[in-house]
C-alpha cells in the first residue's frame, strides 16, 4: 500500500456490502478506508447484529468513522425493522429535543457508531416538501436553532458526534433532491436570516456539517455541494471542523458534461467537483450500488490529484479534520419503552384532528401514498402492525374496499404528489365519511370532514394515533 492510497481513502465514505464481503471491501479497510456509512439493508437483526458488524469493521480498520442517518422517527436505520420508537422532528418541541438526543445517542452508542447524520436544520417554510416535511423541528429558524442545540447537547452528552444538514437550507422547495436539483430563491438577506440562521448560530456546537444538492443564486453560482461558494460561506462561519457531502448518487447532485466526456462516471464527476469545491468527506451513496460508486469515489480522487486541482498535503489537512469524529467506544443501553413512552407523548401532542376522528368499529385502511416516508426506503412496519393490532386489513386499491366496514385513508404529502392527490380524491368521492389519517405535516394536510393528522409513520406516532382512534387521548394531551 502508497501513502498515496490511504490519502485517497481516507476522504471516502462508502457504502457497506453485504456479507460476506467481497475483496475490493475487505482491500479497502486494510488500506485505510476513512469512513462508512450504514444504511437499513445494513442492520437486519437490530442492534446487536449491528454491533457485531462495526466490531467486525473494526477489526479491519480500528480508526475508521462510522456514520448514519438516525434521525429519529420516520427516518431510522437503527429501528427500520420495527419503526422507530422516537418521533419525528415536527413532533419535538425545544423542551423535548435533548431527551430525544439523548436517546438517539443511546441507540449509536449501543452499536459503537460515532456520528450521526442529524439534526436536520432546514427551515420548513413550504409545508409541502416532499423531501424535508416531518424532519424539520419548525417553520421558524430560531426555534429550529433552539432544537438543533438541544439535540447537539443530547447527542454529546452519551458520547457522539452530531451532524447539521443540509447546507444551505433545503427547507423552502417542492423538488426532492433525491430525484431532481430543488432551486431556493429569494434574496440574500432573506436566506440568511431564515434558512442560514440555525447553521450560523450551530457553527460553533456542531461536529460536522453536510452540504445539500440545492441551487441558491442568490447565495452563488450551481449545486451547493459541488460548489466553492458554498463550502467558502460555511468556514466564514468560524466552523473549522470536517464538512461532507449528501450522497453523490442522489439525482440533485446534477451531471457534469465535461467530466463525464474525460471518462469519468456521474458518481465520479460529482465527487470530483465536490472535493475540489472544498469538501473534506464525500458521502458516495446507498446499496445497492456499493462497488460501483466506492470505484467512482476513488477514481474521482486519483484524477484531482493527477491534474493538481488538489495536493496531498490537502487530502492529509482533510483527513485529520475526519479523524475528529472517532467516539470512544461506550456501549450504551437503550431503554425501549421508556423511548416509546415519550416518543408516543410527543406525538399525541403535536397530533390535528379536523371532524371526528373516534373509530371504534371495525375499519380497514387505503393506502393512497406513492411513497411511504421522506427520504428513506421504509415499508414503515409500524403501520402494518398497527393494522393488525385493529384487525383491519390495508389496501392499495379503492375498487378492492369492501363497504361494509368504516374507512381510513392514509395520505403523506398529496399536496405535491399529483398521482397521490388524484387517489385521495377518488377515495374521497365514493366514501366521503372516511377518515383522512395524513402522515406528512400537518400544514399540508388535505382537506376533508375527518382528518387526524399525526404526521408520521414511526411506532410512536401510530401508537398515538392508536389511542386517538379509540377515543383514549385527545390531540395536544
Amino acid at each position: 500500500m502508497t501513502n498515496c492510497d490511504r490519502d485517497i481513502l481516507a476522504v471516502l465514505m462508502a457504502a457497506v456490502p453485504p456479507e460476506p464481503w467481497p475483496q475490493w471491501f475487505t482491500d479497502a479497510l486494510d488500506r485505510g478506508l476513512g469512513a462508512v456509512c450504514l444504511f437499513a439493508t445494513n442492520t437486519v437483526g437490530g442492534l446487536r447484529e449491528t454491533e457485531r458488524l462495526i466490531d467486525h469493521l473494526r477489526q479491519r480498520q480500528p480508526d475508521i468513522i462510522v456514520a448514519i442517518d438516525e434521525e429519529g422517527g420516520d427516518v431510522t436505520r437503527l429501528q427500520a425493522e420495527d419503526g422507530s420508537a422516537l418521533p419525528n422532528a415536527c413532533a419535538t418541541g425545544v423542551a423535548q429535543a435533548r431527551e430525544r438526543g439523548r436517546y438517539l445517542g443511546d441507540l449509536l452508542a449501543a452499536c459503537d457508531i460515532d456520528l450521526n447524520l442529524a439534526p436536520v436544520v432546514d427551515v420548513a417554510t413550504e409545508a409541502a416538501n416532499p423531501v424535508v416535511g416531518v424532519r424539520s423541528f419548525s417553520s421558524d429558524p430560531e426555534t429550529v436553532t433552539r432544537a438543533g442545540a438541544e439535540t447537539i447537547a443530547g447527542l454529546a452528552e452519551r458520547g457522539r458526534a452530531s451532524c447539521l444538514k443540509h447546507f444551505p437550507g433545503h427547507g423552502d422547495t417542492r423538488t426532492d433532491s433525491h430525484a431532481a436539483t430543488p432551486r431556493v430563491l429569494g434574496d440574500r438577506k432573506a436566506i440568511a436570516t431564515t434558512h442560514l440562521a440555525p447553521f450560523a448560530a450551530l457553527a460553533s456546537d456542531v461536529d460536522a456539517i453536510m452540504t445539500g444538492h440545492i441551487e441558491v443564486p442568490a447565495l452563488g453560482e450551481g449545486v451547493a455541494s459541488l460548489s466553492p461558494w458554498a463550502y467558502e460561506l460555511i468556514r466564514s462561519l468560524g466552523f473549522t471542523g470536517p464538512i461532507l457531502t449528501d450522497a453523490l448518487d442522489m439525482a440533485g447532485a446534477g451531471e457534469d458534461p465535461a467530466l463525464t466526456e474525460r471518462g469519468l462516471t456521474p458518481i465520479a464527476a460529482r465527487a470530483y467537483r465536490a472535493l475540489v469545491a472544498g469538501a473534506d468527506l464525500l458521502c458516495l451513496g446507498a446499496p445497492p450500488r456499493e462497488h460501483e460508486i466506492f470505484t467512482g469515489g476513488y477514481e474521482a480522487v486519483q484524477a484531482a490529484l493527477f491534474d493538481g486541482a488538489i495536493d496531498r498535503a490537502g487530502l492529509a489537512q482533510r483527513a485529520a479534520r475526519i479523524a475528529t469524529l472517532r467516539r470512544p467506544a461506550t456501549r450504551a443501553r437503550v431503554d425501549e419503552a421508556a423511548a416509546l413512552e415519550f416518543g408516543t407523548s410527543c406525538a399525541l401532542a403535536h397530533a390535528r384532528a379536523i371532524g371526528d376522528v373516534v373509530r371504534t368499529a371495525a375499519f380497514d385502511l387505503l393506502d393512497v401514498r406513492s411513497r411511504p416516508a421522506y427520504a428513506a426506503a421504509t415499508t414503515a412496519p409500524a403501520i402494518a402492525d398497527f393494522a393488525a393490532s385493529r384487525d383491519a386489513r390495508i389496501y392499495l386499491e379503492l375498487a378492492a374496499v369492501p363497504a361494509d366496514r368504516d374507512l381510513i385513508i392514509i395520505t403523506r404529502n398529496p399536496a405535491t404528489d399529483a398521482a397521490e392527490r388524484d387517489r385521495l380524491d377518488a377515495a374521497l368521492a365514493e366514501r366521503g365519511d372516511a377518515l383522512v389519517l395524513h402522515t406528512g405535516l400537518a400544514a399540508a394536510a388535505p382537506e376533508a370532514r375527518h382528518v387526524l393528522a399525526i404526521q408520521g409513520v414511526s411506532r410512536a406516532h401510530l401508537a398515538a394515533a392508536d389511542l386517538l382512534l379509540r377515543g383514549e387521548a385527545t390531540c395536544g394531551s
